[in-house]
């Protein structure tokens, strides 16, 4: 039969494809083994050798005869056994390749037997002593096989009796063996490399993803998040929850008792961004925030925001800000005086069931520029009065259609929890106003992070009885 070169090349390409397609299926479910490091045991070993000793075998069955000589890829499986695991399993890969070769005979067995052996441990020998155990670019491992392919029709010529029907061979058959051969060892490597790859960006994932979990771990002990806060104090009830859109976000809150105890400082805060940047800003933002107010003896909120302020512009090189409404509770009397940096104004919600927005000046949100002004303004709480504080993550959150959530989203949604049988507790405020945005946005990612803070004032004990008579008259 007369079998051109073309279609000995067509032949032995095909072949080297469908080795790759396997070769390429077993990479991605290999996760019991390597396949781009040596083997580090006897079940390694085996497995290994059976795997590149099977592709020899596959190529095998896949040959054709063509001048009294047996055209197949044998060599693909062992080289690659080699590069890729060193020179044991390369020369074991070779050895099962070339007990069928030995056993299809021909003029031209023992130089074929003895070629598809030398493939692997050549291959293997190059890596170990020649790249130091490193993997070999696709283009390197491309013309390795070339070369060896050559030293291949060598031995042939070298080995077999038959001067003539050698070199008849060699001219036939050696170029379609050069091409199937370099083609199917550089697309392995590329697969491997492709593999590599894959695990090393799997790794660095995984590892970003465990310390962005420690980041948001650490974050979230960084607010208070153990309530009852106060669990003494019967003038008022607080709640606060904070939820990142990522792993980490850039909203705040924090509360800290005053004055030996006779005020109590509140604050919400956004930091512009979101992710690491931010969580970090807002670190640094809460920690001065939180020391400003603690040194604040006789200094109103607006000198408060001042002073955080310009320590927050002082080598913000990434001209970072966070917007801040920041409120001081008298305990005693429910005069609250609170401060807006470019915050949204609070929600307060009074005992007779009207809802309204308080009249606050926005401001320069913190961070912006030194020495900006800042106003406070005063309300007082009557027994049973509620601020609420939130962010735009709230306002902002959309339905599948693209609909804002809105003031008026959050206004209706505390007209709800306050007509049904009256809100008692501050967590029910809270809670209910993340229940109702998770069922206004539906199955949408959150875009924003979310955090809220109610404050419910009940009075002195006195005052609250008063109240509670005056409510039932």
């Amino acid at each position: 039969m007369n079998i051109t070169t073309f279609q000995m090349t067509m032949t032995v390409v095909n072949t080297a494809c469908v080795l790759i397609v396997v070769a390429y299926i077993l990479i991605r479910l290999g996760d019991k083994f390597s396949f781009t490091q040596r083997p580090a045991n006897w079940r390694e070993f085996l497995v290994l050798s059976g795997i590149f000793g099977g592709f020899c075998l596959y190529a095998a069955f896949n040959s054709i005869r063509a001048f009294d000589a047996v055209v197949s890829l044998r060599h693909t499986g062992a080289l690659v056994g080699g590069l890729v695991a060193g020179p044991w399993v390369g020369m074991a890969a070779g050895i099962i390749g070339a007990v069928d070769r030995y056993l299809q005979g021909g003029p031209s067995m023992v130089s074929a037997v003895l070629a598809v052996i030398l493939a692997g441990l050549f291959a293997g020998l190059y890596v170990s002593y020649v790249k130091k155990n490193r993997m070999p670019g696709v283009w390197e491992a491309v013309l390795f096989a070339v070369v060896y392919e050559l030293f291949a029709g060598l031995l042939t010529l070298a080995l077999v009796s038959d001067w003539d029907l050698a070199l008849k061979i060699e001219q036939n058959v050696r170029l379609p063996l050069v091409i199937g051969n370099a083609v199917g060892v550089g697309l392995f490597i590329a697969c491997i490399q492709i593999f590599v790859r894959e695990k090393e960006i799997l790794k660095t994932k995984n590892q970003i993803e465990s310390e962005l979990n420690v980041a948001r771990s650490i974050q979230m002990s960084m607010v208070p998040n153990l309530f009852p806060t106060f669990p003494d104090s019967k003038e008022f009830e607080l709640h606060a929850l904070m939820r990142p859109a990522k792993e980490v976000g850039g909203d705040l809150y924090n509360f800290l008792s005053l004055g030996n105890g006779q005020r109590f400082c509140f604050m919400v805060g956004d930091v512009s961004g979101k992710g690491v940047p931010a969580s970090l800003f807002m670190a640094v933002a809460k920690t001065l925030l939180e020391s400003e107010a603690r040194a604040s003896e006789g200094l109103d909120c607006s000198a408060i925001m001042a002073r955080a302020n310009n320590g927050l512009c002082r080598g913000n090189d990434q001209s970072m800000f966070v917007t801040v409404l920041l409120g001081v509770l008298d305990i005693k009397t429910g005069v609250v005086e609170y401060c807006g940096a470019g915050h949204m104004p609070p929600f307060l919600l009074r005992r007779d069931g009207s809802i309204t927005h308080l009249n606050c000046d926005a401001g320069v949100a913190l961070g912006v520029m030194e020495d900006m002004p800042f106003q406070h303004q005063q309300i007082t709480l009557t027994p049973g009065d509620t601020l609420v504080l939130y962010t735009d993550g709230v306002s902002e959150a959309f339905s599948p259609a693209g609909t804002p959530f809105g003031d008026d989203g959050l206004a209706q949604a505390l007209a709800v929890m306050t007509a049904a049988d009256g809100v008692q507790h501050a967590p029910d405020i809270t809670r209910g106003i993340v229940a109702a945005v998770d069922r206004f946005a539906a199955n949408e990612p959150q875009a924003d992070d979310i955090t809220l803070l109610a404050l419910k004032y009940h009075g002195t004990p006195a005052a609250a009885t008063l109240a509670t008579a005056e409510a039932g008259s």
